[in-house]
C-alpha cells in the first residue's frame, strides 16, 4: 500500500454524502429554475385591483353546511372542523354578508385541495393544477382569490373540495376586501415568519461567504460552513411554507417540492458538521443516518417521479429519518459528555440541545394539529444553534491567531535552537572527522586503518542523526531543493552495501545485493538525496529485524536517454500492521514503542524518506505482513551520463576497492596562501591537515583581530573564516575586511565555515557577500572542489602523482636505542617527532595498569566472557606496542590474541606470566628515554608554590566547572619536569581533566598537594 492510498483511505470520511448533498443542492436549484421559466402559472389571483389607499379588510368567519359525498350533512362553527375523509367529495355553503363593493373580493387558503368557488350559483373561481402541474396528484397549497361584486350581498357561497390528503374540507383563512388591503393584513399576521425567512437566508449568506473568506486565509476547513448549508435549507423550506410564496413564484407546485427536499436534506450537512466538530470520532454510527437519509430522498423522489405519489403521503418517513439522526447525535454527544471529550465544542452542544428541543417541539405540534406547524419554532432553534456555532467559530479562529502567534515564535526559537545546536555539535564532529581522515590518509597499519574506519561509520552515524533533524526543518520550511550531479551509480550503491553490511553482521542477519548487471556505471541525478533514501530504509530494515536477511534489489529499464531504476529493500523483520502503516510517516512517531524502544535513531527517517522521494518525484509503495517482514519500493527516473554496464557487482568492487583505499590529493598547489580564520585551535589543526598533501601553505589566525593584522602585510590567494567567533564573528570580520583601507586581500575569495546548516544558511551568507559555503564537519573532497574552484589556475597543479608517490622515509629521530623496539617502524605511524613522544610517554605510564588488568582477567578464563573480555585487553595491548615499534611484543601480544580467540584457556594461563613479564620489562626498557630525552625540553621546577598555585586553581576550576580555567592551569602543569611519583600522579589529572571527573581530579590534587608539601618536586 503505497502512502498515496493511506492517505486517501483516511481523508474519505462522510466525502460521499457531501457529494451526494451537492448533487442534490444542484437538482434542486435546477427544478425551482425549471418551475420558473418553463412551467404553466399557478398563483390563482389576477392583478391588483381597486384603490391602493382603501386598505379596508376583514376575517370572513361564519358557520358551514358541509354535505358528505353519502348525501348527509352537518352544520359546522368552523371550517376546520368539517368531519370529511380524503378523497371524498365536500361541499361547503355559507352565506356572504352585507355591505359587499364593488372591487372587493374573497381570499380563501386552502391547503393541497382542489376547489370550486361559486356565488349565488355563478361558477366564479376554479383552482386545479391538473393541468399545470409536473408530476403528482394532489393541488398545491394556496390563497384562492374569488372577485365579488356589489350585488353579492347575502347571496351563498358554495365550496365544492376534494383532495386525497388529511385535509379534506379544510379552509384555513378567509378575507374579504380589497385586494391590497388583503395584501396588508396578511403581511401584518404573517410577516413575522417573513422576515424570519429573510433573516435566515441573509444569516446564510455571510456565514458562507466568512467561511469561504477564511477558509481561502486560513487554508483550512471551517466546519462553521456545513451548519450556513443546514439554515440555507431550512430558510427554503420556510419560504416553500410561506403565505407569500404565491406573490414570488408562478408554479406553486414545483416549488411545493423545494419543501419536501429540504425537509429530507437537512441531515446531510448537518452530520457533516457535527461530524467535523467532533473530529470524525463517531464517522462510521453516522453512516446509517446517512443511508438511511439517502434511501428515503431517492425513495421518495422514485415514488415521486415514477409512479405520481405526492411526498406529502411520505413524510413520516422523513420525520423518521430526522429521528434517527436526531438519536444518534444525541447518544454521541452524550458519550463526548461523560468522556469530557465535548470541552471542544461545549458551546454547540448547548445550541443542538436548543435545536433538538425546538425540532421535537415542531414535530409534536404538527401530528397535533398540522395548521399549527410553521416552521417558526424550529427556526428559532436554529438561530440559536447558529449563535452558539458562531460563537464557537469566533472563540476557535481566536485560539488559531494565538497558536499560529505562538507557532511563528516557537518557529523562531526553534530555528535559533537547530542553529546553535548545528554550531555545537557540528564543531567537535569536524574535529573527529578531522583528526580521523588525516589517520586514514597517513596510516598504513590494517588494524590502526579498521578502527578508523569504525569511528568513521560512528561519526557518520551522528552526522546522519543531526542531518535528520536539519533536514525535516528544511522539509517542514519547504526550503528542501533538488540538487542534481554526475555521481557513479555502482559506488553509491556497493559504498551503501559495504557500510551497511557491517551492521547487518553485528546482528547476525545476512544482507543481499542483486544488481541488474546492464545498469549504466555513471548517472546525473541527486545521488544526496537518493543515498540519504537508501541508508533510511535499508537501516530500518536491518534494526527491525532480528533474524533472517535483508535483500536489497535493484533493476531498471531504458528510456530514450535516461533510465527508470526500481530499488527494493526486503527484510524479514517484525512487519508493520496495517493499521500502523499510516503512522510512518509521522515525524518522531515509533511504531511499538514499548517494544521497539532499544532500537537508535530519532524516529524522523521514514518521514524524511517519504518527503525526499516526493521531492524527487516518486512515491513509496509498502508491502508488509506483521511478524513476517516488509518490503519498501519506489521507482526513479535518472539521466545516463555513461552507458557501460555494471557487470558483477562483486567483481566491480574487487576491482576499485583497492584504487579508492588509499588517499591521494585531487592535486598540488605549493606556492598558493590560504589564511584560516578559526577561534578553535582542533579545527585549525584538522584544517592544515587535510590540506597537507596538497601542499598548501596554510596561516592560521585564531580571531578576527588577528586576520586583520595578518592581511595589512601579507596577500592570500584564499580566505577560509569561522563565523561563530568570540569578540569579532565571521561576518563582522568580512565585512571589516571589505572596508579596511590597508588590506592586500581586497579581491581575495572568502569562504565561510559553519556548523550552522538549517534552511536559509546558505542564502544568508551568500548574501553577506560571502563567496562560497562550507558546513562542519568539513569534508575532504569538498575543501578540494572548493580549493580548486576558487585558487588561480596557475597555482594548481593538476597531476598530483609525482608528490603522492614520494618514498616514505623513516622519522630522523635522535631517540635512545631501545631493546625490542624499531623507532623506523614507529615512525611509519607518527611521522612527527612529538606525536611519537607523546604516544612513548602514554605507553609508558600505562604499562602497569594494562598488565594487571590483564592478570585480574586471566583469572577470569573459566567462563566464556572472561575469555571474550581476555581477548580484547590483549588486542589492544597488541596495537599499543605496534603504535611504538615494539614489535616483537606485539607478536607476542597477537599470539595470546589468537588463542584466546580460538578459547585455547589452558595455553592462557600456562603463557599469561612470561607474557607479563616481557610487558613489564619495557617499563625499564623506556624509562632513560622517557626521564631523559622525550622530557629534555620540560622545565625544571624552581619553586613548588607555582605547582602548587596550578593544583589549586585546577581544584577550584573543577568545583566550579570552568573548563577554560582548569585546561590553562593543566597546560602550565605539563609544561614542567617531576620525579616519576609525581609524573604518574599529574598523567592521571591530565587524563581525569580530560574525561571531566570532577571527584577523582579533587582527590588527585589533594594528593598532589599534600606530597609535595612534604617532599617537593625532587
Amino acid at each position: 500500500m503505497s502512502m498515496v492510498e493511506i492517505k486517501k483511505k483516511n481523508s474519505e470520511g462522510l466525502v460521499w454524502y457531501r457529494l451526494f448533498f451537492t448533487v442534490i443542492m444542484l437538482l434542486m436549484a435546477g427544478v425551482f429554475l425549471f418551475g420558473q421559466f418553463f412551467c404553466p402559472e399557478e398563483r390563482a389571483f389576477s392583478a391588483f385591483r381597486g384603490n391602493a389607499e382603501n386598505l379596508n379588510c376583514y376575517a370572513f368567519e361564519t358557520g358551514w353546511n358541509c354535505t358528505y359525498a353519502d348525501g348527509t350533512s352537518e352544520y359546522v362553527e368552523n371550517a376546520e372542523d368539517c368531519k370529511s375523509t380524503p378523497g371524498e367529495l365536500v361541499v361547503m355553503t355559507a352565506t356572504l354578508p352585507e355591505g359587499i363593493e364593488d372591487n372587493q373580493c374573497i381570499y380563501i387558503h386552502f391547503i393541497w385541495q382542489q376547489v370550486k368557488i361559486y356565488v349565488g350559483g355563478e361558477l366564479r373561481q376554479e383552482y386545479n393544477t391538473d393541468e399545470t402541474r409536473p408530476v403528482g396528484t394532489e393541488t398545491a397549497s394556496a390563497f384562492v382569490y374569488v372577485p365579488l361584486e356589489e350585488g353579492d350581498s347575502g347571496k351563498e357561497l358554495r365550496i365544492e373540495t376534494i383532495t386525497g390528503t388529511s385535509y379534506s374540507g379544510t379552509i384555513k383563512e378567509m378575507y374579504i376586501g380589497e385586494q391590497y388591503g388583503i395584501l396588508c393584513q396578511l403581511i401584518l399576521e404573517n410577516g413575522g415568519s417573513g422576515v424570519y425567512d429573510v433573516v435566515l437566508i441573509l444569516l446564510t449568506g455571510i456565514c458562507i461567504v466568512v467561511c469561504v473568506v477564511t477558509q481561502a486565509l486560513l487554508k483550512r476547513k471551517i466546519p462553521l460552513i456545513y451548519l450556513a448549508w443546514v439554515l440555507l435549507i431550512c430558510g427554503l423550506w420556510l419560504l416553500s411554507e410561506s403565505v407569500f410564496r404565491q406573490f414570488i413564484v408562478s408554479n406553486l407546485s414545483v416549488f411545493s417540492f423545494l419543501t419536501f427536499w429540504s425537509l429530507m436534506t437537512i441531515p446531510f450537512p448537518f452530520l457533516i458538521y457535527v461530524n467535523s466538530i467532533q473530529e470524525g470520532r463517531y464517522q462510521k454510527y453516522y453512516l446509517p443516518a446517512s443511508i438511511l437519509t439517502t434511501v428515503n430522498f431517492v425513495y421518495q423522489n422514485v415514488m415521486l417521479f415514477v409512479f405520481g405519489q405526492d411526498m406529502w403521503f411520505n413524510l413520516s418517513k422523513t420525520h423518521i429519518a430526522i429521528g434517527v439522526t436526531i438519536l444518534i447525535l444525541v447518544v454521541t454527544i452524550t458519550v463526548d459528555l461523560l468522556k469530557k471529550r465535548a470541552k471542544k465544542y461545549m458551546l454547540v452542544v448547548v445550541g443542538i440541545l436548543g435545536l433538538l428541543l425546538c425540532a421535537v417541539f415542531e414535530m409534536v405540534l404538527y401530528y397535533l394539529n398540522p395548521n399549527w406547524s410553521i416552521g417558526s419554532i424550529l427556526a428559532c432553534g436554529l438561530l440559536f444553534l447558529l449563535t452558539m456555532a458562531v460563537a464557537k467559530t469566533v472563540k476557535d479562529l481566536v485560539f488559531m491567531e494565538r497558536e499560529k502567534q505562538r507557532a511563528i515564535a516557537s518557529g523562531e526559537s526553534k530555528a535559533r535552537f537547530l542553529a546553535n545546536m548545528s554550531h555545537e555539535i557540528r564543531t567537535p564532529i569536524n574535529s573527529i572527522v578531522g583528526v580521523n581522515e588525516m589517520i586514514l590518509r597517513e596510516c598504513k597499519e590494517p588494524a590502526i586503518r579498521d578502527y578508523a574506519k569504525d569511528i568513521s561509520v560512528a561519526a557518520q552515524t551522528l552526522h546522519g542523526m543531526i542531518n535528520d533533524i536539519l533536514d525535516i526543518s528544511k522539509i517542514e520550511s519547504g526550503k528542501m531543493e533538488v540538487n542534481n550531479g554526475e555521481y557513479d551509480f555502482a559506488d553509491l550503491i556497493y559504498g551503501l552495501y559495504r557500510m551497511m553490511n557491517g551492521k547487518a553482521k553485528d546482528k547476525g542477519l545476512v544482507m543481499n545485493l542483486d544488481v541488474e548487471e546492464d545498469l549504466p556505471v555513471k548517472l546525473f541525478g541527486d545521488d544526496v538525496k537518493l543515498r540519504q533514501i537508501l541508508v533510511n530504509l535499508i537501516s530500518n530494515a536491518v534494526k527491525y529485524t532480528k533474524e533472517g536477511s535483508v535483500t536489497i534489489t535493484v533493476s531498471g529499464k531504458k528510456k530514450k536517454d535516461n533510465i527508470v531504476l526500481y530499488f527494493e529493500v526486503k527484510d524479514t523483520g517484525i512487519g508493520i500492521k496495517e493499521e500502523d502503516l499510516s503512522k510512518i510517516a509521522v515525524a518522531f512517531e515509533r511504531l511499538e514503542e514499548d517494544k521497539n524502544r532499544h532500537i537508535e535513531g530519532t524516529g524522523l527517517g521514514m518521514n524524511i524518506t517519504l518527503n525526499l522521494i516526493n521531492i524527487l518525484g516518486s512515491t513509496l509503495d509498502m508491502q508488509s505482513e506483521y511478524g513476517k517482514g516488509s518490503t519498501f519500493s519506489f521507482v526513479l527516473e535518472q539521466t545516463v551520463v555513461d552507458a557501460s554496464p555494471i557487470g558483477n557487482i562483486d567483481e566491480w568492487a574487487k576491482l576499485n576497492e583497492d584504487v579508492n583505499d588509499y588517499y591521494k590529493s585531487g592535486f598540488h598547489a605549493s606556492n598558493a596562501e590560504i589564511l584560516v580564520v578559526d577561534d578553535n585551535a582542533m579545527n585549525r589543526m584538522v584544517f592544515q591537515g587535510l590540506l597537507k598533501e596538497t601542499g598548501v601553505h596554510v596561516t592560521q589566525a585564531d580571531s578576527g583581530r588577528e586576520c586583520l593584522e595578518l592581511i595589512k602585510t601579507k596577500h592570500f590567494d584564499l580566505v577560509f573564516m569561522d563565523h561563530m567567533m568570540p569578540e569579532m564573528d565571521g561576518i563582522e570580520t568580512f565585512h571589516n575586511m571589505r572596508k579596511q583601507k590597508e588590506n592586500l586581500c581586497k579581491d581575495t575569495p572568502v569562504i565561510v565555515l559553519t556548523a550552522n546548516a538549517i534552511s536559509g544558511a546558505r542564502e544568508k551568507y551568500m548574501a553577506e557577500g560571502f563567496d562560497e559555503y562550507l558546513t562542519k564537519p568539513i569534508m575532504p573532497a569538498e575543501l578540494e572542489k572548493t580549493i580548486k574552484r576558487f585558487l588561480p589556475a596557475g597555482l594548481i597543479q593538476q597531476d598530483a602523482e609525482t608528490e603522492n608517490k614520494k618514498e616514505e622515509k623513516a622519522l630522523s629521530v635522535d631517540l635512545l636505542p631501545v631493546e625490542g623496539i624499531s623507532w623506523d617502524v614507529a615512525a611509519k605511524y607518527f611521522p612527527d617527532k612529538e606525536n611519537l613522544c607523546q604516544a612513548v610517554q602514554d605507553f609508558y605510564r600505562k604499562i602497569p595498569e594494562e598488565a594487571k588488568a590483564l592478570r585480574e582477567m586471566a583469572g577470569e578464563l573459566d567462563n566464556a566472557d572472561g575469555v571474550k573480555q581476555y581477548r580484547i585487553r590483549v588486542h589492544s595491548m597488541k596495537s599499543s606496542a605496534m603504535l611504538i615499534g615494539a614489535t616483537y611484543l606485539a607478536g607476542a601480544a597477537k599470539f595470546l590474541e589468537d588463542a584466546a580467540r580460538k578459547e585455547k584457556v589452558d595455553l592462557l594461563k600456562a603463557a599469561t606470566d612470561s607474557f607479563l613479564e616481557e610487558w613489564l620489562s619495557y617499563r625499564e626498557k623506556l624509562e632513560e628515554n622517557v626521564e631523559s630525552h622525550l622530557r629534555g625540553d620540560k622545565e625544571t621546577v624552581e619553586d613548588v608554590s607555582v605547582i602548587l598555585g596550578l593544583l589549586s586553581g585546577v581544584s577550584s576550576a573543577a568545583k566550579s566547572m570552568d573548563l577554560d580555567f582548569m585546561d590553562e592551569n593543566m597546560e602550565h602543569l605539563r609544561k614542567y619536569r617531576y620525579a616519576p611519583a609525581v609524573q604518574e600522579d599529574m598523567d592521571r589529572l591530565a587524563d581525569a581533566v580530560t574525561e571531566l571527573e570532577q571527584e577523582e581530579i579533587l582527590k588527585i590534587c589533594d594528593r598532589l598537594v599534600r606530597f609535595l608539601l612534604e617532599e617537593g618536586c625532587r
